[in-house]
């Protein structure tokens, strides 16, 4: 806190993870096979460097808001043949940078008390590099098409401009609706995939477009003991040179861009505190969020306004957790996540699934205390999927999801 009208935000994060990946094992193939002989280990060590800075300011009726973010990532190490899960010799030395630096500002204007009109404008500066090196050493010759060696290097730039207006229906509740600028550099990943698949240079585009979105949010008490809450949006994005994954048939997945798609849907929330007896001593806690996805091709060359693939019709997630005064809590929750295409051509389609869990603990004012069991019923679900082209049912692009789990914790907050 710098004064009563002023304050300075600030924070950083770093993560390190070291990935070890035998993936295609040569001890696995038959006595004299030799066509598409290919073995792959990967063995990586990506960091992560991330801080962010945010100044707030309150003149008369604005309430202004200055911030910049700055990332970087690097991912160093490289690809090996594997021999039994070992580390063979290096086929690709691997070198990943990238950086992001975001700087806002934003006006929250309270006009009346009942509207307020939230100007804003952002800048986007991002620079990619990969280096993939393949290494002179004796492989097999239907190897190098997984193996190209190459070095692209882009920097991309953005400037997104947002409007959002705000009615207050009362203190608690309010009507709002903004359209804002989107803009979205390609990954590393982006680029890694055209390497992969043969490409020594990317021309990939940022991802360009406009977002509309109306909603509502509040809560409201119901007596004494009981309230309910809420969040819901529905959006409409139009976006140009949208970044997506293809994979031809026989061939690697490479990243493109698509000229127009439409992402569209519903996001919502509901929840509310129902006491169970007259003191508040015993009460049920519900909670459900949903989304309502209406993701599509916007007249494409190929695939006309075929749905875009791995995102489900809807999503839901819930719980109704029993709380005592005392702390304790308990109660079951449950995921349903709808039909979903596999490939661009809509011709393969994955099933929908539901999940039953249990969450339980015990809290306070500076401690929690938790446990909780997921898929309790063991169901069988694809949790994602690669994504072809035309898929068809022999096509190995399924993962399962996971079996019964247990996850447990603890929070201290000061």
């Amino acid at each position: 806190t710098i004064d009563d009208k002023s304050s300075l935000d600030v924070g950083f994060s770093f993560e390190n993870q070291h990935l070890y990946h035998p993936i295609v094992d040569t001890v696995h193939f038959f006595p004299g096979d030799t066509a598409d002989r290919f073995s792959l280990l990967v063995d990586s060590v990506q960091q992560d460097w991330g801080t962010t800075a945010r100044y707030n300011l309150r003149l008369d009726s604005h309430d202004l808001l200055l911030g910049v973010n700055y990332g970087t990532n690097s991912d160093k190490g490289g690809n090996y043949t594997n021999v039994g899960g070992n580390r063979g010799p290096m086929t690709n030395q691997i070198t990943k940078e990238a950086d992001n630096v975001e700087i806002f500002a934003q006006d929250h204007w309270h006009i009346t008390d009942k509207w307020t009109l939230t100007p804003a404008l952002q800048g986007v500066f991002a620079h990619r590099e990969v280096n993939n090196t393949k290494l002179p050493i004796p492989q097999d010759a239907n190897f190098n098409v997984y193996s190209q060696g190459g070095n692209p290097s882009n920097d991309y730039s953005g400037i997104n401009p947002s409007l959002g207006l705000m009615y207050n229906l009362t203190k608690s509740a309010s009507l709002y609706g903004n359209v804002s600028r989107l803009y979205a550099p390609p990954t590393n990943y982006n680029i890694s995939d055209n390497i992969t698949a043969g490409l020594t240079t990317t021309d990939l585009k940022a991802m360009e477009g406009t977002s509309v979105e109306i909603g509502t949010r509040g809560n409201q008490k119901l007596g004494n003991l009981n309230d309910v809450n809420w969040d819901l949006a529905l959006y409409y994005s139009w976006l140009n040179n949208e970044i997506l994954s293809t994979t031809p048939p026989g061939g690697s997945a490479k990243a493109a861009n698509f000229d127009n798609t439409i992402h569209a849907g519903v996001e919502g929330l509901i929840g509310g505190s129902f006491a169970l007896d007259g003191k508040g001593t015993h009460t049920i806690k519900p909670m459900l969020t949903y989304t309502i996805n209406h993701f599509s091709f916007d007249n494409d060359r190929t695939y006309a306004n075929n749905a875009l693939p791995a995102a489900p019709k809807y999503f839901l997630k819930g719980e109704a957790i029993y709380h005592h005064a005392s702390g304790y809590f308990i109660g079951p929750t449950f995921d349903v996540v709808g039909k979903r295409w596999g490939d661009y051509a809509n011709t393969y389609k994955i099933d929908s699934y539901g999940l039953l869990g249990m969450r339980t603990g015990w809290s306070n004012k500076n401690y929690k205390v938790f446990l909780e069991g997921r898929n309790l019923l063991d169901t069988k679900y694809v949790a994602n999927t690669n994504i072809m082209n035309t898929a068809t049912a022999t096509d190995a692009m399924l993962n399962a999801g996971a079996p019964v789990s247990f996850y447990g914790g603890i929070e201290i907050t000061y």
